[in-house]
């Protein structure tokens, strides 16, 4: 269910984007919502430990605030789902929302996405 979010990649950033190869902690510190959208990922995809998704969220919606699309859609399904947030509707639409409505290639897989959860399927 996250895996739609996570693999958007928010290509329309303006700036020089992180190197998803590289450690993105010290990058994400300084703001770079590239970095955060990759430290969420990271930790939802954690193999070698359990997924902290409240953690993800914390880094899904800092990178969110910076206007990066994939972490916009990434927490809204993180509440649409109830995954390290309280589920939340009204949320979920409203972060699926901005993502669809960016200049992302991805905008009309969000907003496919926020249709199917604002009609209950979630």
């Amino acid at each position: 269910m996250l895996a739609l979010a996570a693999l958007a990649c928010g290509c329309a950033q303006a700036h020089a984007r992180h190197d998803p190869t590289q450690e993105p902690r010290d990058a994400a510190a300084r703001g770079d919502a590239d970095a955060q959208f990759e430290m969420g990922v990271r930790l939802v995809d954690d193999v070698a430990a359990r997924p902290d998704y409240a953690e993800a969220a914390a880094w899904f919606r800092r990178a969110a605030e910076h206007g990066h699309a994939g972490a916009q859609a990434a927490l809204g399904n993180m509440y649409a789902a109830g995954e390290g947030v309280p589920r939340n509707a009204a949320e979920a639409a409203s972060w699926l929302d901005r993502a669809a409505g960016s200049a992302s290639p991805e905008r009309d897989a969000y907003a496919l996405w926020r249709d199917y959860v604002v009609s209950g399927h979630r």
